[in-house]
């Protein structure tokens, strides 16, 4: 075990911070709803130098037995395709909170919030998994979104460098490999069951040293959704909004009348920006109810079926800023990520 997590475990931990003012959190705190039927998760999406991704959330829900029973969940993604995947959950007992709620330990999987150095890390010896990462956080998080009443996000970080180490015992690493690259961050948290709120979600993280934007699009179960773009320049928001038009281009095999259909591409702009990018090489399909307890995945089954794609995705962005509407320029490749939360025909 490495240095620093053996300093961790001498720390004495805290129990669940005080509950605060709505005003007061962070946006990146855990909010430790009792409202029956809330959640809230940390997602997590990083390209890096080697040609690795990993895709990861951490979940605390009040759904199946049990408040806040908290799973974390994380897929490596391998150049040549191939994945690696961890899962811990626990009870509220079981696991543990402090830091005022941005430090989360489930089992063998710890989520750092506070600034300016975020930090993931998995360490499950029985599985062969060590991954530990530092984010160069954010100044600040985006302002979340308007949304739904009821549900709601805040992005924590757009594109923040990352790096550390990762090793799979079952890849037959013979030592850990160093790696580095950019990664988004987001935390999400609904005030009764999500699949009442929302139909299907998108995620874009452009993960780019030399800019980046991220889009969030929700479409709602009943009434407006939510979208949102933002875009990052040198270290900082250049521009933020939810005023834009969206369209999806159809999948590549739209005659299989899928109940979970990939689009093959998305394109979006108002009079400030345009860009597109394309859903081209999928990394991961998921059903994440496969990966939890059973009583909770029987009992989360009751109200959705809900499956999760992950995408490779190349991407180009124009945008005027500034005040003298200087164009920039933007190309590369992302990670896109679809959820939804019922079959798109249920």
């Amino acid at each position: 075990m490495k240095p620093a997590a053996l300093a961790a475990m001498a720390v004495v931990w805290l129990s669940s911070p005080a509950p605060m003012a709505r005003g007061e959190l962070p946006e990146l705190a855990a909010r430790m709803s009792a409202q029956e039927g809330a959640s809230e998760y940390w997602d997590l999406a990083a390209r890096f130098d080697t040609g690795h991704a990993l895709v990861a959330r951490f979940l605390i829900t009040n759904q199946g037995p049990g408040k806040h029973t908290a799973i974390a969940l994380g897929h490596l993604i391998f150049p040549d395709g191939r994945t690696a995947s961890f899962t811990n959950g626990r009870a509220r007992d079981k696991w543990k909170l402090k830091d005022d709620g941005l430090y989360l330990d489930v089992g063998s999987s710890e989520l750092g919030l506070r600034g300016p150095e975020r930090s993931y890390e998995v360490d499950k010896d029985r599985d062969g998994v060590k991954i530990f990462l530092k984010i160069q956080a954010s100044a600040a998080p985006s302002p979340a979104p308007e949304g739904p009443p009821g549900y709601h996000v805040s992005v924590l970080d757009v594109a923040a460098p990352i790096e550390g180490t990762i090793w799979i015992r079952d890849r037959k690493m013979p030592e850990p490999l160093a790696v580095r690259g950019r990664v988004a961050l987001t935390h999400t948290w609904v005030d009764r069951k999500e699949s009442a709120l929302a139909l299907r979600r998108i995620d874009f993280a452009s993960l780019g040293a030399e800019g980046a934007f991220v889009l969030l699009d929700m479409r709602a179960s009943k009434g407006p959704g939510l979208r949102w773009i933002a875009v990052e320049r040198e270290g900082r928001i250049a521009y933020q909004t939810a005023d834009f038009q969206i369209s999806q281009q159809p999948s590549a095999d739209s005659s299989r009348g899928d109940d979970y259909p990939v689009p093959s591409g998305l394109r979006f702009h108002n009079d400030r920006l345009d860009g597109s990018f394309a859903l081209e090489r999928i990394l991961l399909r998921r059903n994440p109810l496969e990966e939890l307890p059973l009583p909770l995945r029987f009992l989360l089954s009751l109200d959705t079926r809900p499956r999760r794609v992950w995408a490779e995705s190349p991407f180009e962005l124009k945008f005027q800023g500034g005040s003298d509407r200087s164009t920039w320029q933007l190309r590369g490749t992302g990670i896109a990520s679809l959820t939804y939360l019922n079959p798109a025909k249920f």
